[in-house]
């Protein structure tokens, strides 16, 4: 929907509602729909005014913005107003309750104080947020008809707080979420290493397919942030499966099927799972490339320390079992690897070195945990233009002082990935 700004006392801002992600969509529900608003923002009048557009036609559900609470700071050039969500139509809503606002004009207005930017579509329109309403529908956490949310403050950065247009969508669930269920993520694993990371956003075209202990088959569309929910009626053993919608090639990196079992609360109801991820990663399968980079190891970061366990070589790929201390096992490792000076002496057998990086995201838990890493070392043949037969001598060192030496060679290139 198409809003822009008018200032005057108090304002309410009607929005349609979508149907929720997943199998949770009530039947008739339309997928998007949009109302139109029309105002202009008066920094000299201080209020805020939204004129409804309305249309002809279907009449979907309804919820209201009702803002209210306006500031305007000259200083700082924000604009401030408290909206609260009013359900006007005759079916409670459910979390996940998101306020989207996109398309601010002019470009120069942005949000600065959403919850949430979905990293996948930010490249094509960096004006999406989000406004999470989810624990604000009431202590039971649904938004009866006729009831209000509690307010939340939108902050605009407004320079010169010139008049400015945006459009708006509601999106709420239809259906209470189960009382138990398997919740989980499909992500982008840039670096696939399998580990979620909070700047990898969601694989698109995701659906993760359940097998239950009773052998019925269930199955889940994960949303426009890769989340997926799984009802669960019953304790035992799960089997989800991630299959992947759209036409590319693509990588999984996480075990797949992945098993699961949901164990019995005290009053013999299943309890949740809330940790099944899965990660795709566009491209053929394999471990992460290795990172060439000029310059001595010591220039790469972070280097927390780890403890290097083990480490071979199975032809270009490089194995390595390493064990560190923090509160989770989702830390995040990178290798690295030094180019070749341009005007090198070179000896009998070229060397560089290895650097493993790794983030502890500053955790001082003093937990165990031990981790498999796998990485392709073919583009180091290819920097120092090893040809067949011949190799390269690699040193690596873990951040304990402990030195480990490889030969790679460079045998038969392997025939090109066909999907």
């Amino acid at each position: 929907m198409r809003t822009r700004l008018l200032f005057l006392p108090a304002a309410i801002l009607a929005l349609l509602l979508v149907g929720g992600c997943g199998d949770t969509q009530t039947p008739g529900l339309p997928e998007a729909d949009e109302a139109q608003f029309d105002g202009n923002f008066d920094a000299d009048g201080g209020s805020f005014l939204l004129s409804r557009i309305d249309q002809p036609g279907f009449e979907p559900l309804r919820v209201d913005l009702i803002g209210s609470n306006l500031r305007a700071d000259s200083t700082t050039s924000t604009l401030s107003i408290d909206v609260a969500v009013r359900n006007r139509g005759d079916l409670p809503l459910y979390p996940r309750a998101i306020i989207w606002i996109s398309k601010l004009d002019p470009p120069g207005v942005t949000v600065i104080n959403a919850d949430l930017l979905p990293p996948e579509l930010g490249p094509m329109d960096p004006s999406l947020f989000g406004f999470d309403y989810s624990g604000l529908l009431g202590e039971d956490g649904v938004l009866e008809s006729g009831e209000t949310s509690e307010p939340r403050t939108w902050v605009f950065s407004d320079p010169g707080l010139q008049s400015f247009s945006f459009f708006a969508r509601a999106e709420f669930g239809a259906e209470p979420p189960p009382l138990a269920g398997i919740h989980g993520r499909v992500f982008n694993d840039e670096n696939r290493d399998g580990v979620p990371q909070p700047d990898e956003g969601a694989f698109p075209g995701a659906m993760v397919e359940a097998t239950t202990p009773s052998g019925d088959h269930l199955r889940s569309f994960a949303d426009s942030l890769g989340h997926y929910r799984i009802p669960v009626k019953e304790a035992g053993l799960y089997e989800l499966r991630l299959e992947i919608l759209v036409d590319c090639i693509y990588c999984i990196t996480t075990p797949n099927p992945l098993q699961v079992i949901i164990a019995s609360g005290p009053d013999g109801q299943p309890l949740p799972y809330d940790h099944a991820d899965f990660g795709a990663v566009m491209g053929p399968c394999g471990p992460p490339p290795v990172t060439l980079v000029p310059g001595p190891p010591d220039d790469v970061q972070p280097q927390d320390e780890y403890h290097l366990l083990a480490a071979h070589l199975e032809g270009t790929r490089l194995h390595l079992r390493v064990g560190f201390s923090g509160c989770s096992p989702d830390h995040f490792f990178e290798l690295f690897a030094g180019l070749p000076e341009p005007e090198p002496e070179l000896p009998e057998l070229p060397h560089t070195w290895l650097r493993l990086a790794h983030d502890s995201h500053g955790e001082e838990c003093l937990a165990w945990f031990e981790r498999d890493l796998f990485y392709e070392l073919r583009p180091i043949l290819d920097a120092f233009a090893i040809e067949p037969g011949f190799s390269i001598h690699l040193t690596l060192e873990d951040p304990t002082g402990q030195v480990v030496e490889f030969e790679l060679e460079r045998q038969d290139d392997p025939p090109p990935y066909r999907h």
